[in-house]
């Protein structure tokens, strides 16, 4: 009974000791230390700060815990989240608006008072032609072809003020009809139907049309023309491709012409000839890519050069056609030099070119292709070919045997 008694004393001491303590210490900073929540409790616990961010309710099961401040916040303090350096990075400074720039055109001899005129266009953002919103302004544009196409008016506080200078500059710049027709169709049908594309994947389903921004333009080409020929620009796709057919009706495709050689005698089953140009666009000699077909084509120096074979639409095709023709004409071989140079020694150096910007380094030697040709004038005899030469020191060693026996004569220039 007495060690009871004496436990009861010393903690009404200890109560009394806690009641006299200085007023410094009556700041208390409470903290919650809870048991792990559950996610129930913890979106309860997140309405209640929503519905009184000022005073946080405690959870179920809490313990309180305190702890003495003299005054100051304590580390365990959040601090205010408007205010932190962090939120303060993140915020965005509004930037300046930047006075609008002047209007390019002249129009100070346009009347001010003219109406802005309505859009056609359903579904735009303003009421009135050449008028746009931007951001909380009204921006006014025109194009016009004259001054290099579209023109900003500038920017302006009404959709009004925007729409009254879109008026004004059209009124000095009105809209260029478009260009008629060159051809002359008077005699061909109007009723003709579009014809349907055949590539697949065309903005159109007519041949000879294409779209431009929200119109149809039809073009044809047209070689006795000079080529492609601008039909028009309308209003629907119909419009445009019946256009098309009007003057595809009085100028039909020509066909390709045919081969201009004779090759009646010549088998029809030979091979293409394999070519030997690395990164050809084809697989075969005389063949080239031309749009989507392919073209075969064969020099021939007695026939004038080179001579077009025709267009096919395989590779193969094109390939036959110029082995056919090369059977009939095959290569010519170069002609032997016609001088004669058994006298001279064979071992003489290249003669060195005194002209800059020569295609070789060497006198009478040029390049022809891939390989290297000979010439030397000589007065008797004229302009002299002496031979093609599959390197240029051999082409330079043949022009200086024939000068070594027609050296040059005085007053005049070697070649």
């Amino acid at each position: 009974m007495k060690a009871e008694e004496e436990g009861e004393e010393d903690q009404q001491q200890k109560q009394q000791q806690n009641a006299d303590r200085p007023s410094n210490f009556s700041g208390i900073v409470l903290r919650f230390k809870s048991p792990p929540r559950s996610d129930r409790e913890v979106q309860q616990h997140g309405q209640a700060r929503r519905r009184s961010p000022s005073v946080t309710p405690p959870l179920p099961g809490a313990v309180l815990t305190s702890h003495f401040s003299s005054g100051h916040h304590s580390d365990d303090e959040e601090p205010d989240p408007s205010t932190s350096p962090p939120a303060a990075k993140r915020r965005k400074k509004t930037p300046e608006p930047k006075p609008p720039k002047p209007c390019p055109l002249d129009l100070s001899e346009v009347p001010m008072n003219l109406p802005p005129i309505p859009s056609d266009r359903p579904g735009s953002a303003s009421r009135f032609k050449g008028v746009y919103k931007h951001y909380k302004k009204w921006a006014a544009r025109i194009s016009i072809l004259s001054e290099g196409g579209e023109v900003r008016l500038g920017t302006f506080e009404s959709e009004e003020e925007a729409g009254i200078m879109y008026a004004r500059a059209r009124y000095k710049y009105p809209v260029e009809e478009a260009k008629p027709c060159p051809l002359d169709l008077s005699d061909v049908p109007m009723n003709l139907p579009p014809i349907p594309s055949d590539r697949p994947g065309s903005a159109s389903r007519f041949k000879g049309v294409t779209k431009s921004g929200k119109k149809w333009v039809a073009a044809i080409g047209i070689p006795s023309e000079g080529g492609e020929v601008h039909l028009g620009t309308f209003d629907s796709e119909e419009e445009a491709g019946i256009m098309f057919a009007r003057a595809r009706y009085k100028y039909p495709v020509e066909e390709p012409r045919p081969c201009p050689l004779d090759l009646s005698e010549v088998p029809l089953n030979l091979p293409p000839i394999p070519s030997d140009r690395p990164g050809s666009a084809s697989r075969f000699k005389g063949v080239s890519k031309n749009g989507k077909k392919w073209q075969a084509q064969i020099s021939i120096l007695s026939e004038g050069g080179k001579v077009k074979l025709g267009t096919f639409d395989s590779e193969e095709e094109a390939g036959i056609m110029y082995a056919r023709a090369r059977y009939k004409y095959p290569v010519q071989e170069p002609k032997p030099c016609p001088l004669d140079l058994s006298e001279v020694p064979m071992n003489l150096l290249p003669i060195p070119s005194s002209t800059p910007g020569s295609s070789s380094r060497f006198k009478g030697v040029r390049k022809n292709a891939k390989k290297w040709q000979a010439r030397i004038d000589i007065p008797s005899e004229g302009d002299v070919y002496l031979g093609t030469f599959d390197s240029e020191e051999e082409a330079g060693i043949m022009y200086a045997r024939a000068r070594c026996k027609y050296p040059v004569q005085v007053g005049r220039d070697a070649r």
